[in-house]
């Protein structure tokens, strides 16, 4: 799988949702890339929460420094943004992958529907 921007990732699984949406039936393909994406980006969320919490420590191994200078005090206030950012992101990306969840959840319903024999009155 070659590795693509968040950018690029985000606009996968909105055109994803949007095929989705408009499904009436099943659709097997469909619904394995929607699973892809799904498994892919769960994969980024937990990266995503990696890098903060990282970013947490150096903040603070920094914060206890006994006297810090005005060099530490910038990074503390950059790593800070920066785990603000990323927090962000992470949050705006899994709830991104709730709501693709719940569309594939439905389409997989809809196909289970329509494989069930009918009943004969």
């Amino acid at each position: 799988m070659a590795s693509i921007t968040e950018k690029d990732f985000i606009a996968r699984v909105e055109g994803l949702m949007a095929e989705l949406a408009d499904i009436r039936g099943g659709d097997d393909d469909l619904r394995c890339r929607s699973h892809e994406a799904l498994m892919e980006g769960y994969g980024r969320a937990l990266a995503l929460e990696g890098r903060c919490r990282q970013l947490r420590e150096k903040q603070l191994a920094l914060a206890d420094l006994p006297e810090p200078d005005a060099g530490a005090l910038r990074e503390l206030a950059a790593l800070a943004r920066r785990e603000a950012r990323l927090g962000r992101q992470e949050r705006d990306l899994r709830a991104l992958l709730a709501i693709l969840k719940e569309r594939e959840a439905a389409l997989a319903g809809a196909m289970l529907h329509e494989r069930m024999p009918r009943r004969s009155a």
